[in-house]
């Protein structure tokens, strides 16, 4: 749900509500953003996601068709689709007729429509993927956007990136960025947090480990190890950590971290099968 400052209703509630939003400061640290609010500190991590739908286990290339339709809409779609296969880090772009049939698995898509003016805008496609002949995949998107002020060929691109967006989130292994809380035990001297939102994480971890060794009980401690462990996908040892941390206080925060990095592990599984199938 959007939070709006300028709409605050009723008393002392709301009033803290603003409050809490003004006094919310991000901090550039070393590339990294950081959000400083209500005692904890929230870091931009690269976390990667398999795709939704069981790609066919022989695949090791995608083609992209181009996008049948208005071209205005059309065109930039397979160049973006292209740009995700590569960022993958799984699939190699195909090249027929270089490219072996039972290796390859095609992405078909159809813009119905492409409404664009100053501010706002409409698309709605139909995007398929194709293996051997056969439909493994088919997903209608309609997409609108309003974008007070902006230009066309803007809002073309915000449409278009949401179409690829989803259709990459459905049929490869994709990275997002997502916000992690870290709960400093040291304050703001907190070098673990500190190392965190810079992203030198193996100093994170190094820092978060000193703490827990002089203070073995610090719950704080062994979350924050827990959530820079997952941090750097070693989801085995995040585990172990944020159990210990839920072990000596069981904050909720602890637990939906626990049971996220339990779903990351299993995610990670399925895009190392992939990577071993495509290699």
């Amino acid at each position: 749900m959007p939070t709006h400052v300028g709409s605050v209703q009723g008393g002392r509630g709301s009033m803290a509500r603003v409050v809490r939003v003004m006094s919310t400061v991000w901090i550039a640290m070393g590339g990294a953003l950081v959000l400083t609010a209500c005692g904890g500190k929230q870091v931009l991590v690269t976390v990667w996601h398999p795709p939704k739908i069981p790609v066919p286990s022989q695949v090791k290339e995608i083609f992209v068709e181009d996008f049948l339709g208005p071209e205005g809409c059309a065109k930039p779609l397979k160049p973006k689709l292209i740009t995700k296969v590569t960022e993958s880090e799984v699939y190699k772009v195909a090249v027929p007729p270089f490219s072996e049939p039972e290796e390859t698995l095609t992405i078909k898509g159809t813009v119905a429509t492409c409404v664009l003016s100053m501010g706002s805008g409409t698309l709605n496609s139909e995007v398929s993927a194709w293996y051997m002949g056969n439909q493994v995949h088919q997903e209608v998107v309609n997409e609108h956007t309003n974008r007070p002020g902006a230009p066309q060929n803007e809002v073309r691109d915000v449409l278009v990136d949401r179409v690829v967006t989803r259709t990459a989130k459905a049929l490869l292994p994709t990275k997002r960025k997502e916000i992690r809380t870290f709960f400093p035990v040291d304050g703001d001297n907190d070098t673990g947090v500190a190392a965190a939102g810079a992203g030198n994480w193996p100093l994170a971890i190094e820092a978060f480990g000193k703490q827990i060794k002089e203070k073995p009980t610090e719950h704080r401690a062994w979350y924050n190890r827990g959530i820079a462990y997952e941090a750097t996908s070693q989801f085995k040892a995040a585990v172990k950590d944020l159990q210990k941390a839920i072990d000596l206080k069981p904050r909720a925060e602890y637990v939906d971290a626990r049971a996220r990095v339990d779903q990351e592990m299993q995610g990670d599984k399925v895009i190392e099968n992939i990577k071993k199938n495509a290699e």
